[in-house]
C-alpha cells in the first residue's frame, strides 16, 4: 500500500479525470516568445508531466489588449498561435497529465510601459509600485460597455484555449488582479451595479463565468482562482470570499475553486510566495475554510506545500482536494513518480529561497531553481545520460558547486573522488543555514550528501588536496570548486581603536556573540547582511545596518525582502540606507551625513569574497595534463545558484 494514499488517488474535476491530487498551479515562467508557447516552455511542462503530475495549469494567458504583456508572456486572442498551444497540450497529454489554461486580466497591475494604454480597473486608483506603495499612474474606471467587452474577450480567449485542446480553463479572480479589484473594497468605489455591497462587487466575476461557460459548453472544466484573504486591513476576508465561493458554486457553472491569498500590498504580496522563513502550508487553513462552506466543488490549496508528508496531510485531513506544488516541482519534477516507486528520500526538496523561481521571473529572466539547474533549461540541457567513455574525475571542494559536479559526473558513470578540507560537506551553505530563517539550506546539503553516497562517490573529508595528491589519483579530469574566502577591508582609524572587524561568516560562527553594539557595513545587498543582522539582533546586540544603497537588502527579491525587513524591524535593527563608512575614532564609527554610532564593539564588513584559486595556478604550473575546470566562487565569487549551475554543467562536460 502507498504511504501517500490520499495524495496519489485519482479525482474527477467536472468531466476531467485527474490521475492524482498533485498539480502545478499557474505560474509565470518567462519561457514564451512572441506571446505564445515555445519549445522551451513545452519541454519545461513536459518534464513535470513525465514525472507523474496529475494536472498542469498553464501560466496566465492575457485576455485583452489592455493587459498586453511583455513578449515572453502569453495572450489568448491570437488564433494564429493555436498550433503552438496545441503542441504544448499534446506533449502534456502524451505523458498522462491533464492541463487547464488560466485566463487573466491584470488591471492596475499591468505594465503601462508595455501596453501604452490606460490601465483598466474598477475605479480610479493608483497603480502599485515596484517596492510597494503606489505610483503616480492612475487607472481608468471601466465603463459598462467596457465591462461587457471584457466578458466577450474572456469568452473568446476561453474558446481558443479549448480549441487548442486544453481540458479546461481557469479564471483568475485573485492576487490583486482586475476581477479582484472589483471584488475588493480597497479598490472598488463604484456607485453603480458593480460597486457597493459584496454581491454587486462580485457581479463582474459572475458575468465572466457565465460568458465563458456559455462559450465553451458543458464538457471542459471551468474553475476560478480567488484570494481568500487579502491580508490587508480593510480588504477582503474569508468571511467575504466564502460568500463569493458559495455564490459561484450556486451558479452550477464552475467545477472547482483554487484558493490562494493576498493582494498587491507589499505585506500581503510577500506572503503569496512564502519563503523558508514561513512554515510549510501556511495558508492551507484558508482552503479549508472555503471548502467547509461549499457542498460539492473541489478545492485547491496553495503556497509552500513542499514535502509529500505535508501534501498528504492537507488532502487526508480534508483541508483541500488537490495541492498546488509549483516550487516543489521546480526542484523535483518527478515527485508523483518517485512517490509511487517508494523513493521519497530521493526527492530533491525546494528550500524556499525564492532566488531561481520568482527572483528570476521578477527580474524578467526565465524561470529557474537554485537546487535544480535543469529547471527552465530542459530543452537546452536534455536528460542526463551515460557518458560515452568512463573517466576518473577528481573534484576539489565539497561546497554546492563541488557536490553538484560530483553528483552529475557520477550519475553519468564516471569514477569520482572528492576532497574537502573541512570535516563536513556543504561549504558556505552550512554557514548560511546557521542564520535565522535560512535553515532549509541544510536540507539541500543533506540531499546532495545522500546522492553522493548512493552514487558511490569517494568522499575524503578533512583532506586538503594539493597537486601531488591530485596527480596520485591519475585523473582524466579535475573540477576545482575551492570556493572563496571573506575579504576584510582596511578601514581608516582602526589601528588605534578597540573595535574588532569581522566577516559575516565569523559572526554566524559565533565570534561576535555577546557584542553590545555592532555596525554592519553592507556592500552585498543580499541575504548575507540581512541574515547576519537578524542573527546578532536576536542575540540581544544593538545592530546598525549601513548601506550606500537607497534601501537595505536591495538584491533580495521583493517577496522575500519584505518579511526580512519586517523581522529586522521587529528586532529593533537600526537601518541606515544612503549612508557610508567614513572613519573610526576610538569606539565611535562616523558615517556619511554626519551620523555617529558610539560604543561600537564590532564592525561587520559584508563585502565581496576573494576567490581561492591558488590550486588552479599550481596545477597550471605543474603541467597537469588532465582537463581542469573551475566552477563556483573560485572562478568568480557569486551566489549559490550560480555555483550549483556551474557544478552541474561541469559534471556534464566530462567526456
Amino acid at each position: 500500500m502507498s504511504e501517500y494514499p490520499s495524495l496519489l488517488s485519482p479525482i474527477t474535476i467536472g468531466n476531467v479525470e485527474i490521475r492524482n491530487r498533485i498539480l502545478t498551479s499557474a505560474h509565470q515562467t518567462n519561457l514564451g516568445e512572441a506571446h505564445r508557447p515555445t519549445d522551451r516552455m513545452i519541454a519545461y511542462h513536459a518534464e513535470r508531466a513525465k514525472g507523474g503530475i496529475g494536472l498542469i495549469v498553464l501560466e496566465g494567458v492575457r485576455c485583452h489588449p489592455t493587459t498586453r504583456p511583455a513578449r515572453f508572456n502569453l495572450i489568448g486572442w491570437d488564433r494564429d498561435a493555436l498550433p503552438d498551444y496545441r503542441a504544448l497540450v499534446d506533449e502534456i497529454h502524451s505523458h498522462g497529465a491533464k492541463t487547464f489554461a488560466q485566463l487573466l486580466h491584470l488591471g492596475r497591475v499591468a505594465n503601462p510601459m508595455e501596453t501604452r494604454l490606460a490601465l483598466w480597473s474598477a475605479s480610479q486608483v493608483s497603480a502599485p509600485g515596484v517596492f510597494g506603495g503606489h505610483t503616480s499612474v492612475q487607472t481608468h474606471a471601466m465603463t459598462l460597455a467596457e465591462i461587457g467587452e471584457l466578458c466577450e474577450w474572456y469568452a473568446r480567449c476561453a474558446r481558443n484555449m479549448i480549441d487548442a485542446g486544453f481540458d479546461g480553463v481557469e479564471i483568475h479572480a485573485g492576487h490583486g488582479y482586475l476581477l479582484q479589484q472589483f471584488l475588493s473594497p480597497l479598490t472598488n468605489f463604484r456607485e453603480d451595479d458593480y460597486g457597493g455591497d459584496l454581491r454587486n462587487r462580485a457581479r463582474i466575476a459572475h458575468e465572466v463565468v457565465d460568458a465563458v461557460r456559455t462559450e465553451i459548453g458543458p464538457d471542459p472544466a471551468l474553475g476560478v482562482r480567488i484570494s481568500a484573504d487579502e491580508l490587508t486591513p480593510g480588504g477582503l476576508t474569508t468571511a467575504d470570499t466564502t460568500k463569493v465561493a458559495r455564490w459561484l458554486e450556486d451558479t452550477g457553472q464552475i467545477d472547482y475553486i483554487s484558493v490562494s491569498h493576498s493582494t498587491t500590498v507589499p505585506f500581503a504580496h510577500a506572503r503569496q510566495i512564502a519563503d523558508m522563513s514561513f512554515p510549510q502550508a501556511p495558508f492551507a487553513h484558508l482552503a479549508a475554510e472555503i471548502k467547509q462552506a461549499l457542498t460539492r466543488l473541489p478545492v485547491f490549496a496553495v503556497c509552500r506545500i513542499i514535502e509529500p508528508e505535508v501534501a498528504e496531510d492537507v488532502i487526508a485531513s480534508g483541508k483541500a482536494d488537490l495541492v498546488c506544488m509549483v516550487r516543489a516541482h521546480l526542484a523535483e519534477p518527478h515527485i508523483a513518480k518517485m512517490l509511487s516507486e517508494g523513493r521519497a528520500r530521493d526527492i530533491r526538496t525546494c528550500i524556499g529561497c525564492n532566488q531561481g523561481c520568482i527572483g528570476r521571473v521578477n527580474a524578467s529572466q526565465t524561470i529557474g531553481c537554485l537546487t535544480n539547474p535543469e529547471a527552465g533549461r530542459e530543452s537546452e540541457l536534455g536528460s542526463i545520460g551515460p557518458a560515452r567513455h568512463k573517466r576518473s574525475v577528481v573534484v576539489v571542494g565539497g561546497g554546492p558547486a563541488g557536490m553538484e559536479a560530483a553528483r552529475v559526473a557520477a550519475l553519468r558513470g564516471h569514477t569520482v573522488t572528492l576532497f574537502e578540507q573541512s570535516e563536513s560537506l556543504g561549504g558556505q551553505l552550512n554557514t548560511l543555514a546557521r542564520a535565522p530563517n535560512r535553515q532549509d539550506f541544510a536540507k539541500f546539503v543533506g540531499w546532495l550528501t545522500r546522492q553522493l553516497s548512493a552514487l558511490s562517490v569517494r568522499v575524503n573529508l578533512g583532506v586538503e588536496a594539493d597537486v601531488g595528491r591530485i596527480q596520485a589519483e591519475e585523473p582524466d579530469a579535475v573540477i576545482l570548486a575551492t570556493g572563496s574566502v571573506p575579504a576584510l577591508p582596511s578601514l581608516p582609524g582602526l589601528d588605534d581603536s578597540p573595535i574588532t572587524v569581522l566577516s559575516a561568516d565569523d559572526v554566524l560562527h559565533g565570534r561576535a556573540d555577546g557584542a553590545g553594539v555592532v555596525v554592519l557595513l553592507d556592500e552585498d545587498g543580499h541575504h548575507k547582511a540581512a541574515s547576519t543582522a537578524e542573527y546578532l539582533a536576536a542575540g540581544g546586540t544593538e545592530v546598525h545596518l549601513v548601506t550606500q544603497a537607497d534601501v537595505v537588502a536591495w538584491e533580495i527579491t521583493s517577496v522575500s525582502r519584505t518579511p526580512a525587513i519586517e523581522r529586522l524591524d521587529a528586532l529593533g535593527v537600526h537601518r541606515h540606507p544612503s549612508h557610508w563608512f567614513v572613519s573610526v575614532t576610538g569606539s565611535t564609527v562616523h558615517l556619511g551625513s554626519g551620523l555617529e554610532v558610539p560604543n561600537v564593539d564590532v564592525i561587520v564588513a559584508v563585502v565581496p569574497n576573494s576567490p581561492r584559486r591558488a590550486l588552479a595556478d599550481e596545477l597550471t604550473a605543474s603541467g597537469e595534463s588532465a582537463d581542469v575546470l573551475m566552477v563556483g566562487d573560485c572562478l568568480a565569487p557569486r551566489r549559490a545558484i550560480e555555483a550549483v549551475r556551474e557544478g552541474h554543467v561541469a559534471g556534464r562536460a566530462v567526456r
